[in-house]
C-alpha cells in the first residue's frame, strides 16, 4: 500500500514550468541519454512497523530492496571524480546506490570570492559543460554496475545560498531528468533558521513563515519543473531524535508541502541525517520521531558516521565527530536495517574507505542478524576463500572443539558450515572460526571439513579434511550432579534447588546439589558408552556430627533409575568425616544393573530437609554370557546381483551389540540391525548364508543354521539371424530368437549402425559386431553377429557436354570403373548407347546415368542433359539514309501481327543512329523465323532538320521494298526512281523500284479537295479521317466542317487536319446524295502531293467521269487511284454502271485491266528480251494463292489470267523479271 499525499498549491507552478522549458529550449540545452542498464525509478512503499505502530512509508528499488549507499565526490578541485572501479567495488560489496556529493556548493558558501577560492558559476557554460560531463561519467558508471545515484547539492552547514542552488538545479535537474536511476537530494543540512527536532514542530504558521523553508521550496519548484518524474529528496536536517516534540519532522514536511508549488509524495521524500541520538538512555521511546515521520511521509536516512565505540585506529581516520547510539544500536545502520529504511554511510567515501570500513560495519550487521544479500541486478557471485588450518581440541569420548583460520570475502564472510563424514552438522552463528561438536561416538574415526559462506549464499570449497579419533569409551566414570542435573521438583521453602546453594564448602569437585526441602527432586543424566552390567553408586549427604548415618539409616532419599523405583544399599565404610559445614557423605549402590549404550537418568528425591547429592559413579561388571543363536533366516529383494538377508533378534543378559554375516564361510560384515544387504554377486550365483551374534563384552553366539539363496538367472539372448553382408549405404534387418524387448548395439558406428528394431545400416567398408542384449531381474546377457560392409564401386564423375541440339550427338565418359552401363531417364528427350554416345531427340531435359557393379554393390553417377531445338535466326538488312542532313535514326521492329496495323512489339533491333546522307545497309539478326509482313521500319527522330529514306530491305536474302508505315509515320513513295506511283499498301510489302520517304513531322496536314455540284448547284460534302482504311471505314477520328452549296464549276476546298495523316485513311463523304444534283470530286492534295480521290466503297455510289481521260478506270476499294480524272458521285444510285466492265488497256510498264474484273484479268508488261516470267497471284493478306510461269517476248505482252475462282475483293498480281519485281492491285466483283 502506498500513501500518496499532494499539496494543493498548484496554481502557479505550471506556468513556471512552461516558461522554464521554453528558456532551456532557446538556450539549446541538451539532456543525458538513458542507457539500457539504467535501473527503474524508485518507488514509495508501505511496510509494517517493527514496533507494531502505523505502517512506515519507505523507498524501494526496482528489486524491492532499501537504498544502501556510500558516497562519491564531484569537485572542481582535488580528486575530481571516482573511477569506474569504485562503483564496481560498491556493487560487489552489496551496495545498490551512491550519494554523489557536489562539493563545489560547500566551497561557494564557505569562502565566497576570496584569495582561497573563486566561486564556480553554473551560468558559465565552460564550467557547466565540464561539471556535467564529470557527473554524467559517474552516472554512467553507476548504471553499468546496477547502482542508483543520489545527486546532492552539498551546501556548507548551516549556510544555504539560494541563488547558487537555483542556478545549479536549473541545469542539473533537466539534464538527468530522463535517467531513471538518478535521484535528486536538494540540499545538505540547511536547517538553522528553522530549528531541529522538536523546534521543527512550530506549526504551519511558524514554519511556513520561515525564509529558509521558503527558499528551499523555491529551489524544489525549479527542480520539479526541470525533472517532472525524478524522485526528489528535500529538507535533509542533521538529525532526528526524540527530545522535545515527537512529531516535529513530520510537521515540518507538512509545512513544506503547504508552501506554493505542488508536492507529489509518490515522487518526493524527506532526507535526514542521523547525527543525534533518540533520547540517550530513554531508548524505550523506540525512535518515535523517526517512525512518526515515516508513518506520515516517505523518507530516507542519507548520512551517518561510525559510532564513537569504533576506534580511529580501526578505521584509520581522525574524525572525532561520530554518530551516537540510536534506538539502542551502536551502529546506526543496523537501526535502519531493522526498521527497513535503508541508509547511506558517510565513512564509505572512495575505494580506501570502502575496503577498510565496510568489513567493520558489515561484521556488526552479520552479528546482529541484519545482514543482507545484494540486489538481484547486482549479484555477488564471488565465494569466500577456503578455510585452512583446521584443528581439533578438547577431544573427549563424545565431543571436541574445531577451529580454523578465518576465510576472506569480497564483501564479508557471514558464517561457516561444518561437515562430519561429508554430512552437514550445522553452521556457526557468527563469522567466528570455531565450532563445538557433541554427540560423537567414542573410540571412532571421524572426518571433518568446513566451508565458508557469505550473505549472498556463495559457499567456498571445503577445506582440507581433518580426521579425528574420539576418546576411548569409558566403562567406569563419574557424572557430577551439579553439571548433569535438571530439577524435577523444587519446594523452595528453605532454598532453591541447585549447586552450592548453602554451605561454606562442598564435596567432590567443590560442588553438590542441595535438596533443602522435603519433596525436592532432581534427575542426573548418565551417558553410558558401552552396553553391559553396571554397578551404580550415588554419593549423598549421609548425616552430621553426632549422627553421620542419619539420611542413609533412615532412608531419607528415594531413587529411581529411568523412572523405575530402585533400592540402593549402603556401601560399607564409605561414610567420610565432615567435608562441608557439619556434613558427612556416604555412598549407596545398585549392583548388576544391565544398561545399554546411551543416556540414562537417575532421579534422587529428598524425604527430609537439607539433603545433598554429590555425584553418580558407574562401573562396568565383567560379562561371560554369550547371546542366543540367531534364527529365522530369510532372503528378500533377490536380484541378479544380490539380496537382503534378515533374521530374528538374539537375546543377551546385557545386550546384543552386533551380528556377523557370513557367506559361503567368509565373513561379509557386522551390523547392529537384524538384516543385511548382500551385493556384488553375479546372476545365477548360489550362497550359503549364516549369522552369529555378539554382545559388548565380545561374547559370540553359535552360528545359525545355513540359508541357501540363489540370485536371479540370466535371461536368454538367443542367436542372431539375417543377412550379414551388405553394401555401403544399404540396410539389412537382424533378428534374435531369444527374449524379446532387448536392445541392439554396434561396435563400430563408422562401419555400421543399428537402430532399436535391429535395422543395420552400412556406413563404410569394414566389419562390425552387432550385439543383441536382454535384461531381467537385474541380470543381462547378449549374443553377437559380425556384419561385413562392402564398399561401393567407383562410378566416377561424368564428363562431356551438358547441352545438345536435337538431331545431334555427343559422347559422355566416366573416370570411374570401366564396363558400366549407360541409361537415360527420358528417351523422348535423349537416348544413349552402350558406348556413351547420346543423341538429342527433342527439346527438354533428361538425366544420363552411368552404373557400375562390384561385390554385389552398385553405384551410379549422373548428370543432367538439356536438349534444345536448333536456334533459328532471320537476318534483316535495311538500306536507308538521312535526307537533307545527316543524323536520322531508326530501328527495326518485329510485331505480333501485320506491321501496318501494329500491335505488340515482339523484338526489335538496337537503334541505328546518325545515318549519313548516302544509302548504307543496316543489319538486324532477329530470333526465330520472321514473317516479312510483320517487319516494321520505324523512324525515331521524325523532325527537322532531316528526313529519312528507306530504299528496301532484305529478309534472309530476299529483297523487299520497305513496308508502308501505316499509322506509325507519314511518308510517301518517291516517284523519282521509276516506281510509277505504285501507291500505298496498308499491310503488305511493296515490290517496286524505289524507297520509302518519311517527311519530318508537320503540325497539321493540309488536305485540298477539288470538287463541284453536277447539273444543279447545292451539293454538300465533308472530309473524314478514319482510324483504318477509308474504304472499310471504322471510327472517324476527326473531320472537316461541311462544305455546302457547291457550284457547278470545280473549286478547291481546304481542310487542315491535325497531326500526320495517312492519305489512305482519308474519306470524301457526299452528304446530300439526292436529286436534283450530283457530286464530282476530281482529286485531293495531301501535304502538296496530289492523289485521285479514294473510292467511296459503301459510303456512296459513283463512277469515274470519262470526260477527262480517265477511261473509266473503275472502282478501287482500298487504294488511291493515280490517273487523270475526277470521281463522280451519283445521287440516289444503288447499282454500278455498265461502264465498270469496259476493258481499257493501261499504258504503264506493268498494268492490269479491266479493273475491277470478273472472270478474266489482262496483264500488260513490257520486256527488252524474250524470257520466262514468274507470275504470282497474292491475297490482300499477303498469302500466295498461285504461282505460274509465262513465256514473254521482247516488247509489249498481254497475259490473260483466269480469276473466276476468286471471291469478290482486292488482290495483288506480280511478275518477276529483269531482276525486278512488279506488282499491281486489282479488284474482283461478282
Amino acid at each position: 500500500m502506498k500513501n500518496v499525499l499532494h499539496s494543493t498549491s498548484t496554481q502557479w507552478i505550471l506556468p513556471l514550468r512552461l516558461l522554464y522549458l521554453i528558456c532551456l529550449s532557446h538556450a539549446g540545452f541538451s539532456q543525458s541519454a538513458p542507457l539500457a542498464t539504467d535501473r527503474a525509478r524508485i518507488t514509495v512503499n508501505s511496510i509494517p512497523d517493527y514496533y507494531g505502530g502505523p505502517n512506515l512509508n519507505v523507498l524501494r528499488t526496482d528489486a524491492g530492496t532499501p537504498l544502501r549507499a556510500g558516497t562519491a565526490w564531484i569537485w572542481e578541485k582535488g580528486s575530481q571524480e571516482e573511477p569506474a572501479a569504485y562503483y564496481a567495488s560498491m556493487r560487489q560489496k552489496g551496495l545498490n546506490a551512491v550519494r554523489m556529493i557536489l562539493f563545489d556548493t560547500w566551497e561557494v558558501e564557505a569562502y565566497q570570492p576570496s584569495a582561497q577560492f573563486t566561486p564556480t558559476d553554473w551560468n558559465d557554460p565552460v564550467y557547466r559543460t565540464r561539471q556535467l560531463a564529470r557527473m554524467e561519467r559517474s552516472v554512467n558508471y553507476a548504471s553499468a554496475n546496477g547502482l542508483y545515484v543520489i545527486i546532492n547539492s552539498h551546501n556548507k552547514i548551516p549556510e544555504y545560498n539560494e541563488t547558487y542552488a537555483n542556478a545549479l538545479w536549473t541545469y542539473v535537474a533537466p539534464y538527468f531528468a530522463n535517467r531513471t536511476h538518478v535521484i535528486y537530494e536538494a540540499s545538505n543540512e540547511p536547517m538553522p533558521g528553522i530549528g531541529i527536532n522538536g523546534n521543527m514542530d512550530m506549526g504551519a504558521a511558524g514554519a511556513t513563515a520561515s525564509p529558509r523553508l521558503q527558499a528551499l521550496k523555491r529551489t524544489f519548484n525549479i527542480m520539479r519543473a526541470g525533472a517532472p518524474n525524478t524522485h526528489i529528496m528535500v529538507l535533509t536536517p542533521n538529525g532526528i531524535s526524540d527530545y522535545g516534540f515527537g512529531t516535529g519532522m513530520g510537521n515540518l514536511a507538512a509545512s513544506f508541502a503547504q508552501l506554493p508549488g505542488s508536492v507529489d509524495w509518490t515522487k518526493t521524500s524527506v532526507a535526514y541525517h542521523l547525527y543525534h541520538n533518540d533520547g540517550a538512555a530513554a531508548v524505550s521511546v523506540n525512535a518515535a520521531n523517526l517512525r512518526n515521520l515515516h508513518s506520515r511521509y516517505p523518507g530516507w536516512p542519507s548520512e551517518n558516521n561510525f559510532p564513537a565505540s569504533v576506534s580511529n585506529a580501526t578505521l584509520g581516520i581522525t574524525d572525532s565527530f561520530r554518530s551516537p547510539q540510536f534506538d539502542n544500536d551502536v551502529y546506526v545502520n543496523q537501526t535502519c536495517e531493522r526498521l527497513g529504511l535503508g541508509w547511506s554511510m558517510w565513512n564509505i567515501n572512495g575505494q580506501v574507505e570502502l575496503d577498510r570500513n565496510w568489513p567493520v560495519m558489515y561484521a556488526d550487521a552479520v552479528a546482529k542478524g541484519w545482514n543482507w544479500i545484494p540486489d538481484p541486478t547486482t549479484p555477488d557471485t564471488q565465494a569466500p576463500t577456503v578455510p585452512t588450518a583446521l584443528v581439533a581440541t578438547n577431544i573427549t569420548a563424545n565431543s571436541l572443539t574445531l577451529s580454523w583460520t578465518a576465510s576472506t570475502d569480497n564483501i564479508a564472510v557471514t558464517n561457516y558450515e561444518v561437515f562430519k563424514n561429508g554430512v552437514s552438522i550445522g553452521m556457526t552463528a557468527t563469522s567466528a572460526p570455531s565450532f563445538n561438536v557433541v554427540g560423537l561416538v567414542c573410540a571412532s574415526n571421524v572426518s571433518f571439513t568446513v566451508k565458508a559462506r557469505d550473505a549472498a549464499g556463495n559457499a567456498s570449497a571445503a577445506g582440507t579434511a581433518l580426521n579425528v579419533t574420539t576418546g576411548n569409551c569409558p566403562t567406569n566414570f563419574v557424572a557430577e550432579a551439579e553439571t548433569n542435573f535438571t530439577t524435577v521438583a523444587d519446594v523452595g521453602s528453605n532454598c532453591t534447588v541447585g549447586p552450592s546453594n548453602y554451605a561454606a564448602t562442598t564435596a567432590s569437585n567443590g560442588l553438590a546439589v542441595g535438596l533443602c526441602d522435603i519433596g525436592d527432586e532432581i534427575k542426573i543424566a548418565v551417558n553410558v558408552f558401552v552396553s553391559g552390567n553396571y554397578d551404580i553408586q550415588v554419593r549423598v549427604r549421609s548425616g552430621w556430627t553426632g549422627s553421620p548415618m542419619h539420611f542413609i539409616t533412615n532412608n531419607k532419599y528415594e531413587y529411581r533409575l529411568n523412572d523405575v523405583l530402585r533400592t540402593f544399599t549402603y556401601v560399607q565404610g564409605s561414610v567420610t568425616s565432615v567435608i562441608d559445614v557439619d556434613s558427612y557423605y556416604g555412598t549407596v549402590k545398585l549392583s548388576g544393573m544391565p544398561l545399554t549404550a546411551g543416556i540414562h537418568y537417575l532421579r534422587v528425591k529428598a524425604l527430609e530437609n537439607w539433603g545433598k547429592v554429590d555425584y553418580v559413579q558407574v562401573n562396568l561388571l565383567s560379562d561371560t554370557q554369550a547371546p542366543s543363536v540367531p534364527t529365522g533366516l530369510t532372503a528378500s529383494a533377490i536380484t541378479g546381483s544380490g539380496f537382503t538377508i534378515s533374521w530374528a533378534a538374539s537375546t543377551d543378559n546385557v545386550a546384543v551389540t552386533e551380528y556377523e554375516v557370513v557367506r559361503n564361510g567368509v565373513s561379509l560384515a557386522t551390523t547392529s540391525t537384524t538384516s543385511y544387504n548382500v551385493t556384488g554377486l553375479s546372476c545365477g550365483t548360489n550362497s550359503d548364508m549364516t549369522v552369529r551374534a555378539r554382545d559388548a563384552a565380545g561374547n559370540w553366539s553359535s552360528v545359525s543354521n545355513a540359508l541357501n539363496v540363489s540370485t536371479s538367472s540370466l535371461p536368454n539372448a538367443g542367436s542372431i539371424s539375417g543377412t550379414t553382408t551388405l553394401c555401403q549405404g544399404a540396410t539389412t534387418t537382424l533378428t534374435s530368437n531369444g527374449v524379446t524387448g532387448g536392445s541392439w548395439t554396434g561396435s563400430n558406428a563408422a562401419v555400421a549402425t543399428v537402430n532399436a528394431s535391429g535395422l543395420v545400416s552400412g556406413v563404410s567398408a569394414g566389419t562390425a559386431t552387432i550385439t543383441y542384449s536382454v535384461s531381467a531381474n537385474g541380470c543381462s546377457s547378449n549374443t553377437t553377429s559380425t556384419v561385413t560392409v562392402n564398399a561401393l564401386p567407383n562410378a566416377g564423375t561424368l564428363s562431356g557436354t551438358s547441352t545438345l541440339t536435337t538431331g545431334t550427338t555427343a559422347t559422355l565418359t566416366s573416370n570411374g570403373l570401366s564396363g558400366g552401363t549407360w541409361s537415360s531417364n527420358n528417351a523422348n528427350v535423349a537416348t544413349i548407347n552402350a558406348s556413351g554416345v547420346v543423341s538429342g531427340v527433342s527439346a527438354g531435359t533428361a538425366t544420363i546415368t552411368y552404373t557400375v557393379m562390384s561385390n554385389g554393390c552398385t553405384r551410379s553417377a549422373s548428370r543432367s542433359l538439356t536438349v534444345t531445338a536448333p536456334i533459328i535466326t532471320t537476318t534483316i538488312v535495311v538500306r536507308a539514309r538521312s535526307v537533307g542532313n545527316a543524323g536520322a535514326s531508326f530501328r527495326v521492329e518485329i510485331m505480333n501481327g501485320s506491321a501496318a496495323t501494329g500491335g505488340t512489339i515482339l523484338q526489335n533491333s538496337t537503334t541505328f543512329t546518325n545515318l549519313s546522307t548516302t544509302f548504307a545497309n543496316y543489319t538486324f539478326t532477329a530470333t526465330g523465323t520472321v514473317n516479312p509482313n510483320q517487319i516494321r521500319v520505324r523512324y525515331l527522330n521524325d523532325m527537322t532538320p532531316y528526313d529519312f529514306e528507306a530504299d528496301y530491305m532484305t529478309v534472309n536474302g530476299t529483297t523487299y521494298q520497305t513496308e508502308a508505315a501505316s499509322t506509325y509515320s507519314v511518308g510517301f513513295w518517291n516517284s523519282e526512281n521509276g516506281c510509277n506511283n505504285a501507291g500505298f499498301l496498308t499491310n503488305s510489302l511493296i515490290h517496286c523500284d524505289g524507297y520509302f520517304h518519311f517527311l519530318a513531322t508537320p503540325t497539321t496536314t493540309p488536305i485540298i479537295v477539288r470538287a463541284r455540284s453536277v447539273n444543279n448547284p447545292g451539293a454538300s460534302f465533308r472530309v473524314e479521317i478514319m482510324n483504318g482504311s477509308a474504304p472499310t471505314g471504322g471510327t472517324v477520328l476527326q473531320s472537316s466542317g461541311n462544305f455546302t452549296n457547291l457550284p457547278t464549276t470545280f473549286a478547291n476546298y481546304t481542310f487542315n487536319a491535325t497531326g500526320i495523316i495517312n492519305p489512305n485513311q482519308i474519306r470524301v463523304r457526299y452528304i446530300n446524295d439526292m436529286a436534283p444534283y450530283d457530286f464530282e470530286a476530281d482529286y485531293m492534295t495531301v501535304n502538296g502531293t496530289t492523289y485521285q480521290t479514294e473510292a467511296a466503297s459503301t459510303y456512296s455510289v459513283g463512277f469515274w467521269n470519262v470526260a477527262n481521260g480517265c477511261n473509266n478506270a473503275g472502282f478501287l476499294t482500298n487504294s488511291l487511284i493515280h490517273c487523270d480524272g475526277y470521281f463522280h458521285f451519283l445521287a440516289n444510285s444503288s447499282a454500278r454502271l455498265s461502264a465498270e466492265s469496259l476493258e481499257t488497256e493501261p499504258v504503264t510498264t506493268f498494268g492490269v485491266y479491266p479493273n475491277p474484273a470478273k472472270d478474266l484479268l489482262n496483264v500488260t508488261l513490257y520486256s527488252t528480251t524474250d524470257r520466262q516470267v514468274k507470275m504470282k497471284l497474292i491475297g490482300i493478306n499477303g498469302a500466295v494463292l498461285r504461282i505460274f510461269p509465262e513465256q514473254i517476248k521482247s516488247g509489249k505482252n498481254t497475259i490473260s489470267v483466269p480469276i473466276h475462282q476468286l471471291n469478290e475483293g482486292p488482290f495483288i498480281i506480280s511478275a518477276e523479271y529483269d531482276n525486278r519485281r512488279y506488282t499491281a492491285k486489282f479488284s474482283v466483283i461478282r
